[in-house]
């Protein structure tokens, strides 16, 4: 097998239906390995006309140094981790210090990531301002630690180095979250100016899961939070920093519900993207092709064009699929069949690894596994093979098949008779 397909096919292998966002964490601890994993995912992206379009936006106001606010949405499995992923590595190739995304559990989380890849990244670029990174966050961090003893010595009537320690000592047991959402801004545009000093173009940062800031017993007051940080971003002018959330379809709605003129605030950024209705049929095709132009444009034919229509109608369609999350796992059985038995990947092939739960896309799958069986079972197929074989092959395009595909296949004349009786 020569190099360039052994690549692609190590690609594929690679390639999985689920990416990990790191904790925050593990940005100061290990930030060339959050590195090298994030560009393996932003090499793989095929980034959609929408993708590029959100990137433009964002890049707009960055290079006009105008501050921009947005966020990606979408349910279980349309890719707002990928997305973002692509998006911090388009933007640090476009000279900017961006904090890759990580867990976003609370205000210490933000202010942990965002010093922490401040200072990597000027560790590298300009080393003698690394520690004025590390002094940045210090600064914040007392200031908000002087704050929350002085509240505490008058609330219990203690001292204030009394205060001071009980503060220290719930931030070491993990007890206490320390920063609030109006310190926020602030810092960032401090950071945002100390990475243009270090020779960046501004700083921007990813906060992804933002379901965990919210899904708090505090709920409300978690979204309340949000509304003052949108309230104090929004003052900033001249600075080029950035943010985006990556948000689930049901905490959008939730916001939208519980604070509509924060969100319509934040889309007045106009950097926003719904991933739901970004994906369409041609997605499963686009990505492959990009793939293989990417690794071994000779590899395009391991898995038909039928094929790809087919997966491409189950995606467009969010009752049946999780959107491109299902197209990844269907490219590694494409992988598998052809790294175990070198052949090509066909509808069939596609249709028994749907019944055999080889793609499987949390539970929609029963759906059109149920109507498979339903139809099956009807007494005009039961007995006849060609019908059952017309009936498994339609149901891999939810949306219709051309004649021209169902005759290369063969199975035309069952259609037409099953449609006929």
């Amino acid at each position: 097998m020569r190099g360039e397909f052994r690549r692609l096919m190590e690609r594929l292998e690679q390639l999985q239906p689920i990416v990990s966002t790191v904790r925050a964490q593990d940005i100061g601890e290990m930030p060339e390995q959050v590195r090298k994993n994030y560009e393996f995912v932003a090499s793989v992206f095929y980034a959609m006309e929408s993708v590029k379009d959100l990137r433009g936006s964002m890049l707009r106001r960055l290079t006009n140094d105008k501050p921009v606010l947005g966020y990606v949405s979408g349910e279980y499995g349309y890719g707002k981790t990928a997305t973002m992923v692509w998006l911090w590595h388009e933007l640090e190739q476009e000279g900017f210090v961006v904090v890759p995304l990580f867990l976003f559990y609370s205000w210490d989380d933000l202010m942990l990531a965002a010093s922490s890849w401040l200072s990597f990244r000027l560790k590298e670029k300009q080393p003698d301002l690394m520690e004025d990174a590390k002094k940045l966050y210090n600064r914040y961090r007392s200031r908000a630690v002087d704050e929350l003893a002085s509240e505490i010595a008058k609330r219990q009537r203690v001292s204030i180095d009394q205060a001071r320690r009980i503060v220290e000592d719930l931030l070491a047991q993990g007890r206490l979250s320390l920063f609030s959402s109006t310190q926020i801004p602030d810092f960032l545009k401090d950071a945002a100016n100390l990475a243009h000093e270090g020779g960046f173009k501004g700083l921007v940062v990813f906060a992804d899961e933002t379901q965990n800031f919210v899904d708090q017993p505090n709920s409300h007051e978690r979204i309340e939070q949000l509304r003052m940080f949108v309230h104090a971003f929004r003052t900033l002018d001249a600075v080029p920093l950035g943010m985006c959330w990556g948000l689930t379809a049901r905490i959008e709605e939730r916001l939208f519900e519980q604070a509509g003129d924060m969100m319509q605030r934040v889309q007045d950024y106009g950097a926003f993207l719904n991933l739901q209705t970004a994906y369409t049929r041609e997605f499963p095709k686009r990505l492959w092709e990009h793939l293989c132009r990417t690794y071994d444009p000779e590899a395009q034919n391991i898995i038909d064009e039928a094929t790809l229509e087919a997966l491409g109608q189950i995606c467009e369609r969010d009752d049946l699929s999780n959107g491109p999350r299902t197209v990844i796992a269907a490219f590694r059985c494409v992988a598998n069949r052809w790294r175990d038995k070198r052949q090509r990947y066909t509808v069939w092939e596609l249709i028994d690894d749907y019944e055999h739960r080889h793609i499987v896309f949390e539970g929609q799958e029963q759906k059109r596994t149920t109507t498979l069986r339903t139809l099956l079972s009807e007494p005009a197929v039961q007995d006849n093979r060609d019908f059952q074989k017309a009936i498994r092959f339609l149901c891999a395009f939810p949306e219709g098949v051309g004649k021209t595909v169902a005759e290369r296949y063969g199975i035309w004349k069952a259609i037409d008779e099953l449609a006929n009786t």
